[in-house]
């Protein structure tokens, strides 16, 4: 009887710890929204630009130190977080919503150079009471 109660406890506190990590990295996802990342890595349109490929490495390296969870197919998602709010992207240019639009896009031959307009980026963080990590939505 004694061992069967055991056995049970030692389930039960199982079950506990995997659905208290399931939490635990839902919140994380939603305190760490791929948007303010994207603000953080990226340099102000005014004076430099990134390429698409080393915003995306720099974002996977800091998830990856902070123990942030990455779905399987990390580049679309970010590229999907992007266009949500680059005022070149046809995603963005449908929504019909300007003033939704920081990040900037252009391409140099067959790469892609991504910046963000700090002060656009301050404002819409500011309307949703957001900041983020590095400061970066501070004005330059």
């Amino acid at each position: 009887m004694r061992d069967d109660f055991d056995e049970l406890n030692e389930f039960l506190e199982r079950a506990l710890e995997r659905q208290v990590e399931r939490d635990r990295e839902r919140v994380l996802r939603r305190a760490n929204p791929y948007v303010l990342h994207l603000i953080d890595v990226l340099p102000d349109y005014r004076s430099d630009w990134l390429s698409r490929h080393k915003a995306i490495d720099v974002m996977e390296r800091n998830r990856r130190a902070k123990g942030l969870p990455l779905p399987r197919r990390f580049d679309e998602t970010v590229q999907s977080a992007f266009n949500q709010h680059c005022i070149h992207s046809n995603v963005f240019q449908k929504h019909n919503v300007p003033t939704d639009g920081f990040f900037l896009s252009r391409r140099v031959g067959n790469r892609a150079y991504w910046a963000v307009d700090r002060d656009r980026a301050a404002e819409w963080l500011a309307k949703r009471g957001l900041h983020c990590q590095s400061g970066a939505d501070k004005s330059n």
